[in-house]
């Protein structure tokens, strides 16, 4: 069970460094920028706006980066339906799930994370209510290796 708990863990650190490292592919750490940006840290050079913005800050910022079931890697991204209105409170689930997690099991527990992203979503999708073709990366490799 300790060993399964250790590569679970293993598998989401590294999940959250290859997103970060995917966000920042571009920036040029020769131009003095920060070249670390500490987990949860609103500050950084990461994306201002819309999807990636939103899966900058529920993965990299607080590690909500999906798990691997199934010997396959899960992301929220593989939950998200192509086309119709998604809410918040559906990607909040949809999250869960990816983490291989019930959100609903423990209602106290999860409170605090479930509203942290829902609030998440409302700031960087400008709504509560979205078309689903809006929630997809802007670089199309997304936070999977191609």
């Amino acid at each position: 069970m300790e060993e399964a708990i250790r590569t679970e863990s293993s598998c989401r650190k590294l999940l959250i460094l290859f997103f970060y490292f995917l966000v920042h592919k571009n920036s040029d750490m020769s131009e003095n920028k920060k070249s670390y940006m500490p987990l949860g840290s609103d500050e950084g050079d990461g994306p201002e706006t819309g999807y990636d913005a939103l899966m900058h800050e529920v993965c990299v910022g607080w590690g909500f980066c999906g798990c691997i079931k199934n010997d396959k890697p899960l992301h929220v991204s593989d939950l998200i339906p192509d086309t119709g209105k998604v809410t918040a409170d559906q990607f909040v689930e949809w999250v869960f799930l990816a983490e291989n997690m019930n959100p609903n099991s423990d209602p106290d527990r999860w409170k605090r994370h479930k509203d942290a992203i829902k609030t998440a979503f409302i700031k960087h999708m400008g709504g509560d209510v979205v078309d689903a073709e809006l929630l997809e990366y802007a670089d199309t490799m997304g936070p999977h290796l191609p």
